[in-house]
């Protein structure tokens, strides 16, 4: 059973999809892990609402006049490194998908990049007056399989439609002249597609398509619905974390925002008691306190597994690296530096574990060994003491929590074992191929 898992994987791996997704991500991770540094020191430091900032009393000993250009620098750069991620992601999945068949490369990652600013290029007049703006969802982490998609597509344009390139290392102008001028009919066919989506997200837009979507996996999720209806959301956000349609940061589902979890504190504060609160299955309450240690799919296990099974410097680099974001429920970087997203390897258990977690919570609540969390926490909170906090101190909650945490590492550890077995043979394939 394990061999034939094996075997899957790593035809599964040898996809040219796949390699052109893996090498674009190994190629991001830098960029992606240092936006992820400064989105936290933003959020969690420089923000009044961040963990960080309250935890250190910030507004009694320090100055707002050098607190707001440090807010708008920390903004800055991390807007340029993880808001236009989608137009880096593009041009990297059409350069590689470009080389894989030996085309203009260059082109086709500047094609994929005008391609892309095509298909998030927005216009209304819907005021009477005419406006135009990019979709920034589009350009995020939560479009990431779109923009790896679109790059990839553009990539194969180029290699039916163009010809072969010679493998010069420092070509000179005449022959890039040369390589431009055979390239125009790819060009022109990428731009048909550009149209054809930019149209598309346009009407799209027009209609609320996608902000209905998401209205509809809020209500479902932080809303009013059955227990059972918001435990097949959260494992829906597992597999969208997963496909790279789901940005870490995202606030779709937040406590505090439903009757749910406003009747449950209105009971607390008038009985002062955690216990017998109306509502005692709060899906977003319970999953935010004990099902996402680290990030959505329990990230923070998954990166201690790594760090005990693992011995190849790459892994442990990429686990160093991410230890405080992941602490901080931010893992975007480490879902990219492994890389987690499209990894057939991880996805069962990035489903799973979660929903085991709020499973086992849940029937804890309702016998009564812990709470349930009704007080909302600072942005940023680390991921054990969200239970602390949302259940007012409760050190019966914290106990429960690092004993699920431990669970979940215990679980992932024969995962990171098969993934680390296919590891090595890819690298053995690898070298092979060289040689030849």
């Amino acid at each position: 059973m394990k061999k034939r898992i094996l075997d899957l994987a790593i035809a599964y791996r040898r996809k040219s999809f796949i390699r052109v997704a893996y090498r674009t991500f190994a190629t991001l991770f830098p960029f992606v892990l240092i936006g992820i540094w400064i989105q936290i020191i933003n959020t969690n430091l420089l923000q009044p609402d961040g963990f960080l900032y309250n935890v250190l009393y910030l507004a009694n000993w320090t100055s707002t006049t050098w607190l707001r250009p440090l807010r708008l620098v920390a903004t800055f750069i991390q807007n340029i490194l993880l808001g236009f991620i989608g137009i880096y992601v593009v041009y990297l999945a059409a350069y590689y998908t470009a080389q894989l068949y030996q085309r203009a490369k260059q082109l086709a990652g500047v094609t994929g990049i005008v391609v892309m600013l095509m298909a998030s290029y927005q216009a209304s007049n819907r005021t009477g007056n005419f406006y135009s703006s990019l979709n920034w969802r589009m350009l995020s982490l939560q479009n990431l399989l779109l923009s790896l998609a679109i790059g990839y597509l553009i990539g194969q344009v180029f290699r039916w439609l163009s010809p072969a390139t010679s493998a010069t290392h420092n070509p000179h102008t005449l022959e890039i002249q040369s390589r431009a001028q055979w390239n125009l009919k790819p060009i022109i066919v990428s731009l048909i597609i550009g149209i054809v989506l930019g149209v598309g997200m346009n009407l799209a837009n027009y209609f609320a398509i996608s902000d209905s979507v998401i209205t509809a996996l809020s209500d479902w999720g932080a809303g009013d619905s059955h227990f059972i209806i918001k435990l097949l959301v959260m494992m829906l956000i597992s597999l969208l974390q997963w496909l790279g349609l789901y940005d870490p940061t995202s606030t779709w589902f937040t406590t505090g925002d439903s009757a749910e979890w406003n009747a449950n504190l209105s009971y607390v504060l008038s009985h002062h008691s955690m216990y017998h609160v109306p509502y005692p299955l709060s899906g977003v309450e319970l999953y935010s306190s004990y099902a996402v240690f680290g990030g959505v799919g329990c990230t923070l296990a998954l990166l201690i597994a790594f760090v005990l099974v693992s011995r190849r410097l790459e892994n442990l680099r990429v686990a160093r690296w991410n230890m405080i974001p992941v602490l901080f429920n931010n893992s975007g970087a480490f879902f990219i530096g492994l890389p987690v997203i499209l990894n057939p390897i991880f996805l069962l258990a990035m489903i799973i574990i979660p929903a085991i977690n709020m499973l086992i919570a849940a029937g804890a609540v309702m016998i009564h060994l812990i709470p349930t969390p009704v007080f909302d926490y600072p942005n940023g909170t680390p991921t054990f003491l969200v239970s602390f906090i949302g259940t007012n101190g409760n050190w019966a909650s914290v106990i429960f929590a690092i004993l699920l945490f431990c669970l979940d590492i215990i679980m992932y550890l024969p995962v990171v074992r098969i993934y680390i077995e296919m590891q090595n043979e890819i690298i053995k394939l690898d070298l092979k191929e060289d040689q030849q």
